[in-house]
């Protein structure tokens, strides 16, 4: 730790940080250190497997959503160099099991990262349709529920109503406008499902087309 605060300092003006993510403004920098500790692709490869299996169980932050995808989609880049076409689906399996995780989802559908949620669904379109993704494993999360009514749900409603809004922004957003609608059509079903105010004002609004 000490030697670490050292070297901070004198590479003060050469770093910035973010949620515990340190960055390099300069790029001869960032040069340096993969030639003096990662020369090699093979190496490089070892340390993308080991920072996937580091964050695959942490916790959602701000450094997560920049870089788990994109260890994944790197990751999956390095073996489509061998793969055959039997095989693409499952190279990209870790990236597409990802993005449909939907707490995550949620967490990339805002300015920040929606591009590269974009962008990822745009490198897999030859293997894996976004909209077809996400409405299995959407339907996937909502069953969690064992409950009979709408109170006592291990997912609440509201919660699964509010998922289905966001997709069908999503998927509008991606230029997939018919099934956009559908989306839209079962979130206002959703939202007039749950109790107390917030269901009804939601399904209104979306139905006036303002959310």
């Amino acid at each position: 730790r000490y030697t670490w605060a050292r070297l901070a300092i004198v590479l003060e003006d050469l770093l910035s940080g973010l949620d515990g993510l340190v960055n390099f403004h300069h790029q001869s920098l960032d040069d340096a250190v993969i030639a003096r500790y990662m020369p090699t692709e093979e190496q490089q490869q070892k340390v993308t497997v080991a920072l996937i299996a580091l964050f695959r169980d942490a916790p959602a932050s701000f450094r997560k959503l920049e870089e788990y995808p994109w260890l994944l989609a790197e990751n999956a880049k390095f073996w489509m160099q061998t793969a055959q076409p039997s095989q693409y689906r499952q190279v990209w399996k870790p990236l597409r099991d990802c993005l449909v995780e939907m707490d995550l989802f949620q967490a990339m559908y805002h300015d920040q990262h929606v591009s590269d949620l974009h962008d990822y669904w745009h490198v897999m379109a030859d293997v894996y349709d976004l909209v077809t993704e996400y409405k299995t494993a959407l339907e996937a999360f909502s069953t969690q529920s064992s409950a009979k009514g709408t109170n006592d749900r291990v997912v609440p409603l509201a919660h699964i109503a509010h998922l289905r809004t966001r997709l069908s922004h999503f998927f509008r957003d991606s230029s997939r406008l018919a099934e956009a609608h559908d989306m839209l059509v079962a979130a206002v079903a959703e939202w007039k499902l749950c109790p107390g105010k917030q269901g009804r004002a939601a399904s209104a609004s979306l139905e006036k087309g303002e959310l």
